[in-house]
Formats: structure tokens, C-alpha cells, sequence
């Protein structure tokens, strides 16, 4: 069921099914994503009002009780806006996590990382044996029609990438400046939010924005790549809790990645070589002493369990949730 469509009647209307569906439906297996359940469906704006965020665990409740229910947690949205400094919206977080998402009985969790699991399992006293892990996955790289003409510069540079939101404060401040130092290799921008860097790269030479590709396109410029990049600050909570679609996405295209030391991240590849975790503050260090060689090498490994991460390998992990 598309629960978020274009246009105000058509969300009305999928408001008004989503609810009667939560209400009245018995003996349904109902998989619905957090985030679109909370932002999309029942504003965020509204929980700030108690009676409201009452009404919501109701619903939910009563849904649970008369059907399977699985909400999947993609985010723990408090954490998440205190490390983004969202403080605006930070109090409604709150509240919506602690009276509603997680206060509800016999609801099943899929969180998307191992860490965000075992907090929330302590953080809200959440039964162990109802929630579960399945970390975001990629997809094949599939084959681009001829039209398709590659943003990627064809030199001997190594060339590093970084495929995601380019809103301020996930560190791309940072990520610039230490490739205007860098001037032997070139960095690649993909994804939405990032209007705002064309200003901040005109002066330097070997970055480039290349803005929001459709997936497929995106993975196809990812795998001309050498390397992505994942440079978020290990020192904040949220970061060390999820799991970075992007490090699917980056192996599923092909190549390896450099990140900093995040729990999440480390617990699947800390031991391959398939990624270099380092203090952002060295990142400068370890890019200069990459070869093309020892990049193909670390290729190769990608290739051999690049399968484990696309989504239908992910999912097959948990499939008795779905059958």
C-alpha cells in the first residue's frame, strides 16, 4: 500500500485507509516502515500534544492486538537530532519514541543495525525476543543503457566517492576541506541536499558535486570509483549506532570503502579487507598511500561477499518474519 502519495486529497485518503486498516483489519500480517508511520502518515508536528500521541498508541495498540505488526526502525530519531543538532524538533522525538513507537505491547521491531537493537532494548525495556536486525542492503549493478554517458573523469587519479544525503552537519564540511589538501586524487559527490556545496567548491579543483542519480545510475558511477568514503564523527552516539546504508551500496558497487571507527560499521568489516578504518584526522595520511594496486586488491575481496549484502540475502536472513 503506497501510504505517502502526491498530492493532499491522495494522502487524506491513504490517512483515512492506513487507519481503518490499524482499526478493523484482524488476522493481517502489517509491515510498516517507522518513519513513514510517524512523518508520513501521523504528523510529527501533532505529537507534541499528549492527547495526541495518546491516540496514536491506541491505534497502534489495537492494531497490534488484533493482527501481526511490524514496524521497521530505521532510525532512532532522538539520537539522531541531538547529533545533527535538529534541537527544534528534538523534544518531539522524544516524546514520540518514548510514548508511542515504543510503548506498545506485542509489536515486532526490525531495527536496521545490531547496536540500535540492543539500545533500544535498554533504553525502553523492549522484550529481546520481538525484535530483530536487518541491515540496509544494495542492489546488483545492472547493466546501463549506451545513452548512459560517466560524470567520472578518465585519468590516473584515484578517485573516492561519497553516494548520499549532502545536507550540512553529516561532516561534509570536513570531507572538503581535507580533499582541498588532497590535490592528487579527486572526490565525487552523489546525492540530494547538496546545492549548497557548488559555492564551497569553486575554488577546488578535484571535488565535484554531481548531484541525485537514480539508483542504478548512481551505481554504476560508484563502481568507475576507486573508493568511497564514510567520514562521519565517531565521537557521536548516533553515528556508532547505525549501520551506513552507504557501506551496502559502496561493496555492492564494487568497490571499498574509508571510514572512520564506527562500532556499527566495524562489526562487519573491521576484520576484511574490504575497508580501512582510520580517525578522520589521518584520512589525509593513509589517501596519499593508496596505489592502484592495493585498491585492486581489495576489490577482488569485495567481490567475494559483495552477495552478502544485497537486500534479498539481508531479508533471507530473517525470513520466517515474512512467510
Amino acid at each position: 500500500m503506497n501510504v505517502f502519495p502526491r498530492g493532499i486529497l491522495n494522502r487524506l485518503c491513504s490517512l483515512v485507509r492506513v487507519s481503518w486498516l490499524f482499526l478493523f483489519s484482524k488476522n493481517n500480517k502489517v509491515v510498516i516502515n517507522g518513519n513513514t508511520l510517524t512523518q508520513g502518515i501521523y504528523k510529527l508536528h501533532l505529537v507534541q500534544y499528549h492527547f495526541y500521541a495518546k491516540i496514536l498508541n491506541l491505534i497502534l495498540n489495537r492494531a497490534a492486538k488484533q493482527n501481526q505488526l511490524i514496524i521497521e526502525i530505521n532510525d532512532l530519531n532522538y539520537e539522531q537530532s541531538i547529533d545533527l543538532e535538529l534541537n527544534s524538533i528534538t523534544e518531539k522525538y522524544d516524546l514520540l519514541e518514548r510514548e508511542v513507537l515504543f510503548n506498545l505491547n506485542d509489536v515486532q521491531y526490525i531495527f536496521a543495525s545490531k547496536k540500535m537493537r540492543q539500545y533500544a532494548i535498554r533504553k525502553y525495556n523492549i522484550d529481546k525476543n520481538l525484535c530483530f536486525t536487518i541491515i540496509n542492503g544494495g542492489d546488483i549493478v545492472r547493466k546501463i543503457p549506451n545513452e548512459f554517458t560517466s560524470p567520472i573523469n578518465k585519468n590516473e587519479k584515484l578517485k573516492f566517492v561519497y553516494a548520499g544525503t549532502l545536507n550540512k552537519g553529516r561532516q561534509i564540511e570536513e570531507l572538503l576541506e581535507l580533499f582541498s589538501r588532497v590535490l592528487e586524487v579527486e572526490l565525487y559527490l552523489l546525492g540530494s541536499g547538496g546545492e549548497w556545496i557548488n559555492n564551497n567548491t569553486m575554488s577546488i579543483q578535484n571535488v565535484f558535486y554531481l548531484g541525485a542519480y537514480e539508483e542504478q545510475e548512481a551505481m554504476k558511477i560508484m563502481s568507475l570509483c576507486d573508493m568511497g568514503v564514510i567520514p562521519y564523527a565517531e565521537d557521536r552516539l548516533y553515528y556508532n549506532l547505525c549501520y551506513p546504508t552507504k557501506a551496502s551500496t559502496y561493496i555492492t558497487s564494487g568497490i571499498p570503502f574509508i571510514s572512520t571507527k564506527l562500532d556499527e560499521t566495524m562489526i562487519y568489516f573491521k576484520n576484511r579487507e574490504t575497508a580501512i578504518f582510520e580517525d578522520f584526522n589521518k584520512w589525509d595520511e593513509v589517501i596519499l598511500s593508496l596505489n592502484k594496486k592495493q585498491i585492486l586488491l581489495m576489490k577482488k575481496e569485495v567481490n567475494n561477499i559483495k552477495e552478502e549484502f544485497l537486500w534479498d540475502e539481508l531479508i533471507m536472513k530473517e525470513e520466517k518474519l515474512f512467510s
